[in-house]
């Protein structure tokens, strides 16, 4: 026969019975004793009002004792009774004032939204007794300080958004470590320090982590491969340093990374290639080396839209990123690259931009990247390229955007950029080997906002059709062999902030429009030239005399 489980003794425990109802009376009688109430939550958004200088927008007009709290702009109180505030959202309200420890009493509370306002000075460190807060956003004010540790007490807290202040100090390390922790946005702030590197400092939840625009420094941690869930991580510009961690390469639903404006050494690791949902890869402006490896653009290549490894030292060929099946955007310029531009990037069918500027690409622009039919902007500014520039579909992908300068192509312009005229808004060809006459037809590229044909050997007149250009920002046509008069019609250039036509030959009077331009715009060079702004007067016209203006 089993023996019978024993059972404990009701002599032993009788004296702890007294003893554990005593207890717990006394701390219901605490927790009701500290329980807010309706009345305790309207005093609690009057100080708040009392702390608000300027309401630019009347949000708070409504806030008045003849109506119910629970009607009040931005203000949500729960469906049960007691009717109790759960919600203060207030966006773009453009609030004057401060926060107030009054909110604390605020015990229900579940969504704290003041973003988008002019609020100044600290949070308060009694914000972390609203135990059911799960949602804060006072991006976009003037707040100051250090974020107070007692945020990290915040259990139920899910997102916590913060950007766009004037915040400074270290970040208290255990708000990384919340449990329910899904969005932390703390960028365009002041902050400094290290993040954590200890495993379990960063609760599994956490999907987004932006600490971009700070002062934070040190290694990028390895324990933030550890996230299963991180969907977005962006570190940039910051002092981070060290090597990338190939632990990085753990998080698989990685949608989005950006490490750009660090101080980051070595090279992209391999590992990388784990981040096979990655849709936005940007490491630009750091101390990044070597050749980007393939099996990392191998893992990539079907889920990438945006790659951006500019302002490095890579090296190697550009070809093996016109691997990248779905690129939309591809920026590998102020690099160490060799060798020839690869046919391949006129097949990728979603290509939109390419920037291969500053690098020691040789050998011409393939046709099958101007032929392409979804490319829209297009730079390899100072390469070693030559030969003539090809032809550009304009005509089908809404072109608008050619800069080539500085490389050694010779010829004319191309005429297919005639079918640009509704889409081309920068043609920069400025410091080649370009010859032969201004072509007419860049007048009817009336959308055009920079046109730069510098330090070529373009002959002949400036075209009267380019009087026309009314949304030119920017007209660069300085050190070449142009001769004669510019017509009046440039007159009609009104938007035009930089001019640069010195190195030529030009004659004649200078419109109207152009004698808002300092002296160094027209010379050196064009000695026949006269009127505001150079010291030579022009003799007078017919339609001059007696006109004293």
């Amino acid at each position: 026969m089993a023996a019978r489980p024993s059972q404990p003794s009701p002599i032993l425990l009788s004296p702890l019975v007294p003893l554990l109802l005593s207890s717990l009376l006394s701390t219901l009688a605490f927790l009701s004793a500290r329980a807010g109430s309706p009345s305790d939550d309207e005093a609690a958004l009057v100080a708040f009002k009392k702390a608000i200088h300027v309401d630019h927008l009347n949000v708070l007009e409504s806030w008045t004792s003849d109506r119910p709290v629970c009607s009040w702009e931005g203000v949500t109180c729960r469906s049960a009774a007691p009717p109790r505030v759960i919600s203060l959202t207030i966006s773009q309200g453009f609030l004057e004032g401060s926060l107030t420890p009054e909110l604390s009493k605020l015990d229900q509370l579940r969504k704290l939204h003041l973003d988008g306002g002019m609020l100044s000075g600290k949070i308060p460190a009694q914000l972390g007794q609203l135990r059911w807060l799960n949602s804060i956003d006072l991006s976009g004010n003037h707040l100051t300080g250090e974020i107070p540790p007692s945020v990290a007490l915040l259990s139920n807290l899910r997102n916590l958004v913060l950007r766009s202040n004037n915040f400074t100090g270290a970040i208290p390390p255990g708000i990384f470590g919340l449990p329910k922790l899904e969005t932390l946005a703390l960028d365009i702030n002041s902050l400094t320090g290290e993040l954590p590197d200890v495993p379990g400092s960063y609760s599994p939840s956490l999907s987004t982590l932006n600490v971009g625009v700070n002062y934070l420094s040190g290694p990028i941690p390895k324990a933030l491969g550890s996230l299963p869930n991180l969907i977005q991580l962006d570190l940039h510009q910051n002092s981070f340093s060290g090597l990338i961690p190939p632990a990085l390469g753990a998080l698989a639903n990685l949608q989005y990374l950006d490490l750009s404006g660090n101080q980051l050494s070595g090279g992209i690791p391999p590992a990388l290639a784990g981040l096979t949902s990655l849709q936005a890869g940007i490491f630009s402006s750091n101390q990044l080396s070597g050749v980007v490896s393939q099996p990392f653009l191998a893992g990539i290549a079907s889920s990438i839209d945006v790659l951006d490894v500019s302002r490095n030292s890579f090296t190697g060929s550009v070809s093996r990123f016109a691997t990248l099946t779905n690129a939309v955007y591809i920026e590998l310029s102020n690099n160490n690259f060799v060798g020839g531009i690869s046919k391949a990037f006129g097949a990728l069918p979603n290509l939109q931009q390419l920037g291969l500027s500053d690098n020691e690409l040789t050998g011409g622009i393939p046709a099958a990247i101007t032929e392409s039919s979804s490319l829209v902007v297009f730079s390899a500014d100072r390469n070693k390229l030559r030969g003539s520039i090809p032809p550009f579909n304009c005509a089908h992908t809404g072109f608008m955007a050619l800069s080539v300068s500085g490389n050694a192509f010779h010829g004319g312009i191309p005429r297919s950029l005639a079918s640009c005229s509704s889409n081309l808004y920068v043609l920069d060809v400025s410091h080649n080997n370009l010859s032969g006459p201004i072509p007419p037809f860049l007048g009817d590229l009336v959308e055009l906002r920079n046109l730069t044909l510098a330090y070529n050997n373009f002959s002949g007149i400036v075209p009267p059709k380019m009087g026309y250009l009314a949304n030119l920002v920017s007209l660069d046509l300085s050190w070449n062999n142009l001769e004669g008069p510019l017509d009046a019609r440039f007159d009609m250039v009104k938007v035009l902030d930089d001019l640069q036509l010195a190195g030529n030959n030009l004659t004649g009077r200078i419109p109207f429009t152009f004698t808002r331009f300092p002296k160094a715009s027209f010379q050196p060079g064009n000695a026949g030239l006269c009127g505001k702004p150079l010291p030579t007067m022009c003799p007078p016209r017919i339609m001059d005399v007696g006109d004293e203006s």
